[in-house]
Order: C-alpha cells, then sequence, then structure tokens
C-alpha cells in the first residue's frame, strides 16, 4: 500500500525482514533492504496491546513508510557515499557535517513517511503517537546523527498542521470545483471555465506542496482537458461528433464559440483576423502531458490511460489514441470507459464493424448507455445502416428526448 502511494518503481528492490533480536529498532539498508526487529514489534503490541500489529497497524505503516522514504530517496546509499568520500579527502572534514547531513535526511524521512503513510489510507497519528511514546521513556542526545523525538515530534506535528492539511483541502476544493464545472458544462460553458481554472489553481497547489500522485495528475489533466475543450469548440473536434465525457455536443459549440467571438471583437474592435483552424489549445497539450506523466507513475492505471486516449482523438490523433487504449490488455474495472472511447476511436478510423461491437459492450454499463446508444446510432449512420440507426435514435430520443443531443439525435434522424 505504501509503494502504491508514494508512485514506486517496480524495478526498485524493495525487501522486509524480520530480524532475531529484542533491540527495538527499524533500518534501511543501501541495497533497499528494510529491517523490522523482533524487538520493535513485541514493543508495538506491548504499548498499544489493544492494537493488532498487522498490515492496517497506523503506527508500523508510519515506521515502515519512514524507512521507504530512506530507500527512494537514497539516503542510506548517500550517507555511505558522503562517509567515504570525507574518508579520502585529503583535508579531516568535522563529524558536524556528517551529522548535520543525516539529521535532515531524518526530518525528510519523517515527512515523506507520514505523508505516504497518509496517502496509503493510515490514520496521520501514528507516526507522531510513536514519536511522543518514544520520547516519554527515552531521548536522544542533540549530538548524535537523528532528531531528538521532541523535535522529530513538533516538526511532523508542524508539518502536519500546515503543510499537508493545506494540501488536502486544496485537493478536496480542486475535486469540488471539477464537479461545479461538469454540472454547468453543456448549460453554461462559461460559467464551466471559471470553475475549471479554480480546480486547476486547487490542485496545482497539491501537487506542488505535497507530492504529484497518480490521482491528482490525472484530475488535473481533466480540468485542463474539460477547459481545454471548451477552448477548441467549434473547431470540427471529433468529440463534437461523438458523447464522452469530454463532449460538447457540434451545435453547442459552434453557439458557445459564437458567443465568445462575439466578446473579443466587442473587446477589440478592428482585430478579426482571417478566418483560419486555430492550434491545439495548450491547456489540452497539458492534459495530455499529465495523463503521461500519470502513466509513468503507474502503467496500469488506467482511468488516466482511457482519460489520454479521448483527448488524444479530440484532436484528432486517432492512431495515437489507438496505441493508447490497446496498452490496456488486462481485465479492466473500467471496462465500459474503455470500450466507449474505443468505439469511438474505431469509428474515426472507418472500422465501423468494431465501433459497433464496443460500443454495444458499452451500452450494458447502466452510466454509459445514453452515451454508447448515442454513438452506436451514429455509427450505423456512418456505417449505412438506415434501419439500425434510426431504431437506435428513436431508442435514445424515447429515453433521452432533451437537451443538445437529443436535437442532434433529431436532426440526423430527420435524414434517414
Amino acid at each position: 500500500r505504501i509503494l502504491d502511494a508514494a508512485d514506486a518503481d517496480s524495478t526498485i528492490p524493495i525487501k522486509v525482514a524480520v530480524l532475531k533480536t529484542r533491540i527495538v529498532n527499524a533500518m534501511a539498508m543501501p541495497n533497499g533492504n528494510i529491517y523490522f526487529t523482533r524487538g520493535f514489534l513485541d514493543y508495538l503490541k506491548k504499548a498499544w496491546p489493544k492494537r493488532a500489529v498487522n498490515a492496517d497497524n497506523d503506527v508500523l505503516a508510519h515506521v515502515m513508510a519512514h524507512e521507504v522514504a530512506h530507500v527512494l530517496r537514497q539516503h542510506t546509499l548517500n550517507s555511505v557515499l558522503f562517509q567515504q568520500a570525507a574518508k579520502d579527502a585529503s583535508t579531516r572534514m568535522s563529524r558536524a557535517v556528517v551529522t548535520h547531513v543525516t539529521r535532515l535526511q531524518e526530518i525528510e524521512a519523517d515527512r515523506v513517511g507520514i505523508v505516504l503513510a497518509s496517502l496509503a489510507g493510515y490514520h496521520p497519528r501514528g507516526g507522531i503517537e510513536f514519536m511522543e511514546l518514544r520520547g516519554q521513556e527515552m531521548e536522544i542526545p542533540k549530538h548524535l546523527d537523528h532528531p531528538t523525538y521532541e523535535e522529530r515530534t513538533r516538526y511532523l506535528e508542524d508539518y502536519w498542521s500546515n503543510d499537508v492539511k493545506y494540501a488536502y483541502l486544496s485537493f478536496e476544493l480542486g475535486n469540488r470545483a471539477l464537479e461545479k464545472g461538469d454540472a454547468v458544462r453543456v448549460t453554461n460553458p462559461g460559467k464551466a471555465t471559471v470553475h475549471y481554472g479554480k480546480a486547476i489553481d486547487h490542485l496545482s497547489r497539491f501537487r506542488t506542496t505535497l507530492k504529484p500522485t497518480k490521482r491528482v495528475l490525472n484530475n488535473l489533466g481533466v480540468a485542463y482537458a474539460r477547459r481545454g475543450m471548451l477552448q477548441y469548440t467549434g473547431r470540427d473536434s471529433p468529440l463534437e461528433r461523438w458523447q464522452s465525457a469530454f463532449s460538447l455536443e457540434k451545435e453547442s459549440a459552434l453557439k458557445y464559440k459564437s458567443v465568445q467571438r462575439a466578446r473579443k471583437e466587442k473587446r477589440a474592435p478592428g482585430t478579426r483576423g482571417s478566418a483560419r483552424r486555430a492550434d491545439i489549445p495548450r491547456d489540452l497539450e497539458r492534459s495530455i502531458k499529465l495523463f503521461k506523466d500519470a502513466l509513468k507513475r503507474d502503467h496500469n492505471y488506467d482511468r488516466a490511460r482511457i482519460n489520454l486516449g479521448t483527448i488524444q482523438v479530440a484532436v484528432g490523433r486517432a492512431s495515437a489514441a489507438n496505441k493508447t487504449l490497446r496498452a490496456i490488455r488486462h481485465k479492466t474495472r473500467l471496462w465500459a470507459e474503455l470500450a466507449l472511447a474505443c468505439g469511438i476511436v474505431w469509428a474515426e478510423q472507418g472500422k465501423y464493424k468494431r465501433a459497433a461491437a464496443a460500443l454495444n459492450r458499452a451500452i450494458k454499463s447502466k452510466a454509459l448507455r445514453k452515451q454508447a446508444t448515442y454513438n452506436l446510432a451514429r455509427v450505423y449512420q456512418l456505417d449505412n445502416k438506415p434501419k439500425k440507426a434510426k431504431a437506435k435514435y428513436q431508442r435514445y430520443l424515447r429515453k433521452w428526448p432533451g437537451g443538445p443531443w437529443a436535437k442532434a439525435a433529431k436532426r440526423s434522424l430527420g435524414t434517414l
């Protein structure tokens, strides 16, 4: 759970073992091995007798996260190299320098550890409780290479109360702003743009304050993608023809675009240039990069991969989208979202039979039935199967008679 929260590369050779000694200790080695002593586990059982010493133990999790942080930040390896360099130096180096470095490493491991444990689902008080109790029983002299337990407790409490809580609040506010934008994206795109901007600001604060977790990167990518698609309206994007999580129906897009153009001309009369296809908005390029960054942290993060493929097809990169989605070779709980995205990609490539098969799978999902039904009707229409297209459009209008996509269905139905 901690390694997953850390987005740790699977190639990092972390192994955990228990040492048969009564000394209360835990340590990380340069090769990635982490050791807990039997005495440490007995200490947990004695200090908190009502808590099972298992994978749900908050105190154990925080100490484990602390040691994992040492490995991920290569503290132990750096310390060994630093001490060897000090021995090889032509001039004598003060012991205080090495002590200062290791003290800083311990403070960093405490901070990274409390974040990783928290992201892994453990209560943030676990690490602080351990420091408090150890400080009451024994204290580390200030001249040694670890901060005192009193210092570590104070640092952790300050860090949690200020930086970490601030970051979590920003994450929550960012997700709320994203939801508010989605609620008005069709009815009031201008207002939605404001909400998406707020979501970007809030989620960016979490990213810079704590760490760019895969979920934060994905959600930030969604906010940029939503705002970018509104900037991209009226430019004949494939997602103005197909329903998806990022779509805006073509007539609505053109209407929004005309309002935006009128506002710009009112602000700057006489600056209208020649009509041409504009470049892809920077927000969409940013969203693509963020989804890719999320996948670097977890290659099997299907939500980010499906979002990436959807935005790639939105900007006319159907081949890239197909390659992105084909990388999902395992069974995924997002099977319906994957089928919907694949259906759109294959339809854009003219592979109507495969597109119809994918959309018929997506239709089985109650959450995506509306989008899949409309898209399937359009695929049948493009594949010159008017009877099937007509039946699907009629079914769509019976179940979802209102909104811009219903108007689009009526227009298509009138041509069959």
